[in-house]
């Protein structure tokens, strides 16, 4: 019973027009909030770099800072790449292997020890984390740290980065993504000269070549990365600040930038979002495909619902505190933290009426151990989704005529959202070994 209240969670999934929910202020313990983690609709995580971390077990209508198995660390980045693995990353690497329940801390070498700022892993044993810079009394680069894993933490080493063996600047975001690829973003700053780049990995982040084409479009080496996201596996967002005093007129208010080809790292073409973002974008946050979400330094909160082709200020009640993070919790909710204890809460759901009123949808055969058909009758599909129990979206390939290749998911139970014009349709799939 337990498993299909989880997996029914899952499948009420939103994304149209009709949402009429409302952020809503959460109560819970106060602290300078950075970074937020769901690793399920209910079981979620909330830390800041100078308090003892929260946690909520029943999808934020309560949040404790301790537990009888103890009390969640401080840190300044949190990311769960199981259900069962967690890593945050302060003063201190800490892990859990069992959901959160009790941490402890991973040791780096001590050459290596500082105020680790972003932390990211792609599977349970590979990760990178990054520290903060030293720098000289004129604004020289004088030191940073990026350190790498490839087994769960007990050793860590820098990797080889460019030509030159080091970044270019300061590491301003990190992202390791599906298919063991990595992205850093580097900011320079020496007095007047000010400089971004960004650099890429196909290894897990063992070895990294820069990203040439982002400091080709006019203003993007002015601008400072502060969020790097993925909308689905083609698709790159970066948000951030820029440099008014060098930028060109027309990137002026541009705080967002996007790429439809992401896996061409010559070619990749970077356009600017046509809604202006009036503050320093923080945090880029997608659900899936369509459903996203960005945060600013003024409080403020954006939504799109059409993958981003249009964005709303949805006018949320911050008070003006500076949105940090925005997690997704199954799937079916939306957690923002950000500063002075801030917590608000999204409720997703769509109404049992508009699910019902849903064309039928049918997949055979299921289970599959390869290739799965997507029927929904007469209608087409626009966007077809696959999503895990835990509310990730999978990358998946559509062969022919809405026939999709599943063969490289593991064994276990998904969710196939289809959207049909506004309305949504789901079904569950099991994917069985070979």
């Amino acid at each position: 019973m337990q498993c299909l209240l989880i997996i029914a969670s899952i499948i009420i999934v939103v994304a149209t027009s009709t949402m009429t929910a409302q952020w809503q202020v959460q109560q819970a313990p106060g602290g300078l909030w950075k970074s937020a983690f769901f690793i399920n609709a209910d079981t979620g995580f909330v830390v800041g770099p100078n308090t003892t971390g929260i946690r909520t077990t029943n999808g934020g209508r309560e949040w404790v800072a301790k537990s009888l198995t103890g009390s969640v660390p401080a840190g300044n980045s949190l990311h769960f790449p199981s259900q069962a693995v967690g890593y945050i990353a302060g003063k201190k690497i800490m892990k859990t292997t069992d959901s959160g329940m009790t941490w402890r801390q991973v040791r780096v070498h001590p050459e290596m020890d500082r105020d680790y700022v972003s932390i990211t892993f792609i599977d349970d044993t590979t990760g990178l984390a990054f520290g903060n810079c030293f720098v000289t009394d004129l604004g020289a680069l004088a030191d940073y740290d990026i350190v790498t894993t490839t087994d769960g933490g007990h050793l860590w080493t820098r990797p080889a980065i460019g030509p030159m063996g080091q970044l270019d600047g300061c590491p301003s975001q990190v992202l390791l993504y599906k298919n063991n690829r990595g992205y850093i973003a580097s900011y320079w700053n020496e007095g007047m000269f000010r400089a971004t780049s960004l650099w890429f990995s196909s290894d897990g982040g063992a070895n990294w070549g820069w990203m040439p084409t982002w400091g080709r479009k006019p203003g993007t080496s002015f601008f400072r990365i502060s969020s790097l996201c993925f909308s689905d596996s083609n698709t790159m967002w970066l948000g951030g600040a820029r440099q008014v005093d060098r930028s060109p007129s027309e990137m002026k208010n541009k705080r967002v930038f996007r790429t439809q080809n992401a896996n061409d790292l010559w070619n990749e073409i970077w356009d600017t979002v046509s809604y202006v973002f009036p503050y320093t974008v923080n945090t880029i946050t997608f659900a899936d495909s369509l459903r996203g979400f960005i945060g600013d330094t003024a409080g403020n909160i954006y939504s799109t619902t059409d993958g981003g082709t249009t964005w709303k200020n949805d006018n949320v009640p911050s008070d003006g505190r500076s949105i940090n993070s925005i997690a997704i919790a199954g799937g079916t909710r939306v957690f923002a933290v950000g500063d002075g204890g801030l917590i608000l809460r999204y409720d997703l759901l769509v109404s049992v009426q508009e699910s019902n009123t849903s064309p039928p949808l049918r997949l055979y055969p299921n289970p599959t151990t390869g290739r799965v058909r997507v029927d929904v009758g007469d209608a087409e599909p626009a966007v077809i989704t696959i999503i895990d129990m835990m509310g990730r979206v999978q990358n998946i390939t559509v062969v022919l005529d809405n026939e999709l290749d599943v063969s490289m998911l593991t064994t276990g139970t998904y969710v196939v959202v289809v959207r049909l014009g506004t309305t949504v349709s789901t079904e569950m799939l099991v994917k069985a070994g070979e």
